[in-house]
């Protein structure tokens, strides 16, 4: 007798509603093939009726509500996920989700960054200073929500500073985490990192140079942004990004996870993409 259930597989899958009573089971299976959806490695599939079968998920046609599996003898079949056990097909459907998030035409981020603030201190030396803040642009071309996005980031800059022995580089981190709910399908949402503020400072008019032959002159530099976004489905599966601006920052940075507490979240998503 095949079990009665109802197929995840709508323009809703991403906002189903789990039985409780199979979420354990789910998570179990997903602490162990967390690495699997990348590697295309095998899974254990049980239909209504307590048989089994080893295969890998080829394709998902959420539309006609169809999985196709490659079996271990390569043989390819096309079935309905409802034929399985409910944590199968938590698991069918949180493989569309994380293939979608990994799709670099169904997800894409977009980093700018713009000067939001100017201003000068005049004295001895003037300091031009500038309040810089990076928008990281998430974008979902697909035509269901991603849920549960966490971005973290990593803003680099160096300031040269002054002081009695001579001139140094202060080299830092701005780190943050904000978590995104909801990424409606075919819409877009940029989330702001936390501003920094670097300065240019030289001698005023009328004043040579300082004691001692220190430089006359500090400049302040934003080295780039260093994004991670994580998706994390119901059952605990997860999958992780990353954007560099620019592309080499990797070469000369290293990655500081943001502390736990610096966790603002955002709300929804604003603006439609057409």
């Amino acid at each position: 007798k095949t079990a009665m259930l109802t197929p995840c597989f709508n323009d809703r899958c991403g906002e189903r509603m789990y039985d409780k009573k199979f979420l354990g089971v789910a998570v179990a299976l997903f602490s162990m093939v967390l690495g699997v959806w990348a590697s295309g490695e095998f899974h254990i599939f049980t239909d209504g009726q307590d048989r089994v079968v080893t295969a890998k998920i080829i394709n998902v046609d959420s539309r006609r509500d169809v999985v196709e599996l490659e079996l271990e003898n390569k043989r390819r079949t096309k079935v309905k996920p409802s034929i399985f056990i409910e944590a199968d097909q938590i698991y069918i459907c949180d493989w569309e989700s994380l293939k979608r998030f990994n799709s670099s035409s169904m997800f894409k981020v977009e980093i700018s960054k713009k000067v939001i603030e100017s201003w000068t201190k005049k004295g001895t030396a003037q300091q031009d200073f500038d309040r810089v803040e990076y928008g990281i642009t998430l974008i979902n071309r697909g035509a269901a929500p991603l849920n549960n996005l966490d971005v973290a980031y990593n803003v680099f800059y160096e300031q040269e500073q002054l002081k009695s022995s001579g001139q140094y580089t202060e080299k830092n981190c701005v780190k943050g985490r904000i978590h995104h709910a909801q990424l409606n399908a075919r819409t877009s949402h940029t989330l702001k990192a936390e501003s920094v503020v670097v300065f240019d400072q030289h001698l005023s008019g009328g004043y040579d140079g300082y004691v001692g032959g220190l430089p006359e002159r500090q400049e302040g530099d934003i080295k780039g942004i260093w994004v991670k976004v994580s998706m994390t489905t119901p059952s605990g599966a997860s999958a992780t990004r990353e954007f560099l601006s620019p592309a080499n920052l990797k070469n000369h940075q290293r990655w500081k996870n943001p502390d736990k507490e610096e966790l603002p979240r955002s709300k929804g998503s604003k603006k439609n993409r057409k």
